[in-house]
């Protein structure tokens, strides 16, 4: 019941410390104030109609404050923040009175059907086989990156078979790896990464520090765009995580309007800058929270580049290649010496 009320108790702390200026959440109060009503109204339970109560008046307050002048907004926050403590407390006793049910025993959970993929080497690196196959545990798990069709030609052809039989790669993409050295499945497993970038680091929003490599996992609570004089697009989404909010920015990349959208959960990686004195992202990795995590939240390779190439595209071939193929590299070790 709290986590509503303790989000808005954060972001007016964040408005106050900015001069009531309505600059803190991206549209300004107004426009916050549905996205919060929306949240706080569902986290409410059936038999709290004073804590409704209080949910309405804030809800009002908030949606008075962008007309406000300065001085109007200082005892509006301040109003705000008296019913904030006044909905917690009472939400605490109404946990606290309402009878507690038996707990029933939950039954053991099921084994997993198949067993959990191994996370992908972002270095690939030669390992051991024996008399030219890959393990048959590999096998098992791992997708031929190729289409149907052309799988028993890149089979039959090995490490030695040319990229753009590739899935995802096409002859287009095969002229500008070949930029790179890149022409077979071999090259492309030899591809090492120039540098790492370590996205580990999980931390809340009110901890982020100016100039670290960070993740944060939030909620975007809004998302739009808007062209500048010179015609670049801005898109701008505002992500919570129920510690604070911080500012993402991306450039001239209008189709992440699609991808993006209120009310979902992302992972966002990249390096905290400055705005007016607040911690923003800009161009940061971004991924769903619901997928396997390939560009945030972990040891990120950044590989060599060329015209028409972008990192998330090369991770995206190289997750898949090594997958499959890395473990039919053969081994340089000789029999003698490995066992």
């Amino acid at each position: 019941m709290a986590s509503p009320f303790a989000q808005l108790q954060k972001i007016l702390k964040h408005e106050a410390q900015d001069g009531y200026r309505n600059r803190v959440v991206i549209g300004g109060m107004g426009r916050f104030a549905d996205h919060w009503y929306r949240q706080a109204r569902a986290s409410l339970k059936e038999g709290e109609p004073d804590l409704l109560l209080l949910l309405e008046e804030i809800y009002a307050d908030l949606r008075r404050y962008e007309a406000a002048d300065e001085g109007e907004r200082r005892r509006l926050i301040e109003r705000i923040e008296a019913r904030i403590q006044e909905a917690m407390q009472r939400g605490q006793e109404a946990r606290v009175s309402r009878p507690a049910l038996a707990a029933k025993p939950e039954p053991p959970a099921p084994p997993p059907a198949v067993e959990p993929p191994k996370p992908a080497s972002s270095a690939p690196a030669p390992r051991e086989r024996a008399e030219g196959a890959a393990p048959a545990r590999a096998r098992a798990r791992s997708v031929p990156p190729v289409p149907p069709k052309q799988a028993a030609q890149v089979e039959a052809m090995g490490l030695d078979a040319p990229v753009h039989l590739i899935h995802g790669v096409g002859r287009e993409r095969a002229q500008r790896l070949a930029r790179l050295g890149v022409r077979t499945i071999r090259d492309l497993l030899y591809l090492l990464p120039r540098r790492y970038v370590d996205f580990r680091a999980l931390k809340p929003i009110n901890r982020l520090r100016i100039g670290e490599e960070v993740t944060v996992i939030g909620e975007v609570m809004d998302i739009g765009s808007k062209q500048t004089g010179n015609g670049l697009t801005v898109i701008k989404a505002l992500l919570t995580d129920g510690s604070g909010v911080i500012e993402c920015t991306w450039f001239n990349q209008p189709y992440l309007l699609d991808r993006i959208r209120a009310g979902q959960f992302i992972v966002v990686s990249g390096r905290v800058d400055e705005f007016l004195g607040r911690p923003v992202f800009r161009s940061p990795e971004w991924e769903p929270a619901d997928r396997e995590l390939l560009h945030t939240a972990r040891i990120v390779p950044i590989y060599p580049l060329t015209e028409g190439l972008t990192q998330r595209m090369m991770r995206s071939i190289l997750k898949r290649v090594v997958d499959y193929w890395a473990d039919r590299v053969e081994d340089p070790v000789p029999d003698w010496i490995r066992e």
